[in-house]
């Protein structure tokens, strides 16, 4: 699937159910594939492997990336400070299915 079909799926999605209602759906979509993703992980014993500490975070962040691009007309440090939110928020929220430690997760 191209970029341009995403952000025209995503567009009709806000415009049907609102932007806050389907942000909020992606950020709980996001955090669930995190769970899911560092669940697997252990399973298969990568939990010692930068796989687990390096990938799924570039991932998260990659993501992010993807749903919400930088808009030409904001400030320079406003794409920083929203990325860094919602990527510490989706990690506190996964931090409590993973019984990740709450230092560990604000250090990132």
């Amino acid at each position: 699937m191209a970029l341009e079909e995403f952000y025209g799926i995503r567009d009709r999605l806000f415009r049907r159910y609102g932007k806050a209602q389907v942000n909020a759906v992606a950020w709980i979509a996001l955090v669930g594939l995190a769970s899911i993703s560092v669940r697997l992980l252990m399973h298969y014993e990568f939990d010692k492997s930068a796989l687990l500490y390096v990938g799924i975070p570039y991932a998260i962040s990659l993501l992010i990336a993807l749903y919400r691009p930088v808009g030409s007309e904001e400030k320079w440090w406003h794409p920083y400070a929203d990325h860094s939110l919602i990527a510490l928020s989706v990690f506190l929220a996964s931090s409590i299915v993973l019984f990740e430690g709450f230092i560990c997760v604000v250090f990132f």
